[in-house]
């Protein structure tokens, strides 16, 4: 793949996005390994970045599994958690201070987890 050729980037940028999400890490691994060394020496830096990163991180992004239990393998919801905490920590007249929005983040995390899960915490704490 020529580095400047857009269209074969996002076909292999397509192609590895697959590969990862229906495989983890450890499957687009393999399949990196298996593709031919790039000619480019900084296609192929970049590229032995990205496998250091998934050797390193192997543990972290088995997403066949996450998905199997449903869990979010994109930071989109967390981020937008943090935004929805951030604001009801700013709003006018709030006086939050570092304790109060400790103890209030984790029981909106519980809330918003399913009843089940809020329901056997405070089993557990009563």
């Amino acid at each position: 793949m020529e580095p400047r050729d857009e269209c074969a980037r996002r076909a292999w940028v397509k192609q590895s996005e697959s590969v990862l999400y229906e495989q983890g890490g450890t499957g687009l691994l393999a399949h990196l390994r298996q593709q031919a060394a790039p000619a480019d020496e900084a296609v192929a830096d970049e590229r032995r970045k990205l496998m250091n990163y998934f050797v390193a991180n192997a543990h972290r992004t088995d997403y066949p599994e996450y998905k199997k239990h449903g869990w979010d393998i994109g930071s989109g919801p967390i981020e937008a958690g943090c935004k929805v905490i951030g604001d009801r920590l700013k709003r006018s007249g709030m006086r939050w201070v570092e304790a109060g929005a400790a103890y209030v983040s984790p029981l909106r995390a519980l809330y918003w987890s399913g009843e089940d899960v809020w329901d056997a915490y405070w089993d557990l704490a009563v």
